[in-house]
């Protein structure tokens, strides 16, 4: 599912750190304690992982007019972004398993045709031939119905998504007394931004109350 936004591209400067003069570092002792050591994993066994430190959470800034969501986020973790995929996904199996079901016909009619070129009279095989044509054509149309039903569910979620998540939008912006909320994608064009200004996590909670 992809939503296409017109948008400006931003680039923020982030604020230069006040200069801290240098600690003083204290005289060594004249008898310094040992370094503690670990013992290392009996063997065979591995030693234990480090767990990843967590990115702190940088606050959105109280002087800022603008934010942005990223919208592939909110379609990916969002309750309702979930259901919208797997409705699309049911959709998909089962005109898949429809037209593999066609494909399978053609497959076996092509083999008998095969074995019995020459065992059949004319009249018959000519028969299996028509036949062939036939489920060609039906495994065409199949193939077309198929793409115009699985672009339309997509158009009814992108809008569907679309009328749920923009109130959302708009009350946060309101709130915070925005400017503007731009949408972040692959088409965007914004280049750097200030993390701070991602509203998207206070988007996606609210988003997962909607039923």
């Amino acid at each position: 599912m992809t939503t296409a936004f017109a948008i400006c591209a931003l680039v923020l400067a982030g604020s230069a750190a006040a200069q801290t003069p240098p600690p003083t570092t204290p005289p060594p002792t004249q008898n310094p304690p040992p370094a503690t050591q670990q013992a290392p994993p009996p063997a065979g066994q591995k030693p234990p992982a480090i767990a990843p430190t967590a990115k702190p959470v940088v606050p959105f800034p109280a002087d800022a007019k603008i934010g942005f969501i990223d919208m592939q986020r909110l379609v990916n973790e969002s309750a309702p972004g979930k259901r919208g995929q797997a409705a699309m996904k049911t959709l998909v199996d089962r005109l898949s398993s429809e037209l593999a079901t066609k494909n399978k016909e053609i497959q076996a009619l092509q083999d008998k045709m095969k074995t019995q070129q020459n065992v059949v009279s004319e009249a018959v095989y000519n028969a299996m031939v028509r036949d062939l044509e036939r489920k060609n054509r039906e495994a065409q149309t199949m193939s077309e119905s198929a793409q115009i039903e699985r672009d339309q569910l997509q158009a009814d979620l992108i809008q569907e998504f679309s009328q749920k998540v923009q109130p959302i939008v708009e009350a946060v912006r309101n709130e915070r007394g925005l400017w503007a909320v731009w949408v972040l994608s692959s088409e965007s064009g914004i280049y750097a931004v200030h993390t701070g200004l991602d509203l998207t996590a206070d988007v996606l909670k609210r988003l997962d109350t909607i039923k």
